[in-house]
């Protein structure tokens, strides 16, 4: 029995890798899967890794974020069901509490919600938040880093407030975060454009 559990775990990991890649591949090309979701947005994992926990595998955050990504029991669940209804019918065994340190599930997790789960719920045509109606946010790196740590309701509540300029109205910790983010992702291309 465990060894059918580790083989479909072993699938699950597999197959994300794979969708990973994929994604980074069709990052250069125009095809767009769906008119909302933006596929050719590529979020760099190592650096958010970096940002999130400094790399450290059992990291736990005040707020509860666990592991390399600082992803919440939520934000894995959201992942998961996403999983599950793309096909992948294993990621039912991906429990939180056992799974969330250990660095390639918990990679897999994470670009599943950053890549497929958040652009759904900043792209909705509208919502309800604090009994009014939200407009959605055009998909963008900035608002997934945004939304991934803030969450998607505070972005959607900033770009309410004004569109142009949404990113100031998010608090402090996420603009800062988003920044760390860009200025590692410029430092990192200029060491590989040295190369």
């Amino acid at each position: 029995m465990k060894t059918v559990l580790v083989i479909g775990l072993l699938v699950v990991v597999i197959a994300c890798l794979v969708d990973v890649a994929r994604a980074r591949n069709s990052a250069s090309s125009a095809v767009k899967k769906a008119p909302e979701i933006d596929r050719t947005i590529h979020v760099d994992m190592d650096i958010l890794r970096q940002i999130e926990s400094a790399g450290v595998a059992n990291a736990v955050s005040d707020k509860g974020a666990r592991g390399a990504y600082q992803i919440c029991r939520a934000a894995w669940l959201d992942a998961q069901a996403s999983m599950i209804a793309r096909g992948r019918a294993e990621a039912a065994e991906l429990n939180y509490d056992r799974w969330c340190f250990d660095g390639t599930v918990s990679r897999c997790m994470a670009w599943e919600y950053i890549s497929r789960v958040l652009p759904k719920y900043l792209t909705a045509r509208a919502i309800l938040l604090d009994r009014q109606f939200s407009p959605a946010v055009p998909d963008s790196l900035d608002a997934r880093l945004a939304a991934w740590n803030a969450g998607a309701a505070t972005v959607r509540a900033a770009y309410a407030q004004s569109a142009a300029n949404w990113i100031k109205y998010m608090p402090a910790e996420t603009q800062k975060f988003v920044s760390r983010y860009h200025r590692a992702l410029n430092q990192k291309s200029q060491i590989v454009n040295r190369k």
